[in-house]
């Protein structure tokens, strides 16, 4: 008996101080959270800032989302008063008793303690947990978001040097037809610029026709 007893004395204590560790760690966990999160919603705010409209409106909801979230992991760092079984003022009570009746008085209060926190500790993994989950799947949406909004400003590049190409293209061909519709024509002949041909002709007689002329 007094070593069954001693064991779920024992047991108690260990399952308060797992209590006590879950709850700091839960503090550690929020608040590395929280850091991560003020960073994220600054470079996201940067990215999306010469986005789309439609990108701009789902942005503006997913960081509504993780403030949320942020408001809920602040919450869960809210101190809370734990027990953890009894004070220092029991101890010149517990020397009067016999060993057993002591593991008895430690097995109440560890239990009142282990029952007392549970109902602190439930609700602040229930703030946690909400607050994890709308942190996460806004984070996970927003990298989504920046690769579509990446891939529809390449596309919008592209469409766009598509259709400078175009324009150019169909400009170049509109000059090439007008060439080629255009009719070529011979200029007109002056008779005195004609050069003549001096063979078998005096010289004399041609000055003399210059002269008539």
């Amino acid at each position: 008996m007094k070593e069954s007893i001693e064991y779920i004395a024992n047991k108690s204590k260990e399952l308060l101080s797992n209590q006590i560790d879950s709850y700091r760690s839960l503090h550690q966990k929020s608040g590395i959270l929280i850091a991560i999160t003020s960073i994220f919603i600054p470079l996201f705010l940067f990215f999306i800032v010469r986005s789309f409209m439609w990108i701009k409106i789902t942005s503006a909801i997913l960081i509504i989302q993780m403030i949320i979230g942020i408001v809920l992991l602040i919450l869960t760092l809210r101190a809370k008063k734990l027990s953890q079984g009894y004070d220092e003022s029991t101890f010149e009570e517990l020397m009067n008793l016999k060993i057993t009746e002591v593991y008895k008085t430690e097995i109440a209060y560890n239990k009142y303690s282990i029952e007392q926190n549970d109902n602190i500790l439930n609700s602040q993994n229930n703030k946690y947990n909400w607050g994890l989950v709308l942190i996460l799947i806004a984070i996970i949406l927003s990298i989504i978001l920046m690769f579509a909004d990446t891939i529809d400003k390449n596309n919008n590049l592209k469409s766009k040097t598509d259709n400078i190409m175009v324009k150019k293209d169909i400009k170049t061909k509109s000059s090439a037809k007008k060439d080629t519709n255009r009719k070529e024509t011979l200029p007109k002949v002056d008779p005195g610029k004609v050069k003549q041909l001096n063979e078998g002709v005096d010289q004399k007689i041609k000055n003399d026709t210059k002269s008539e002329d």
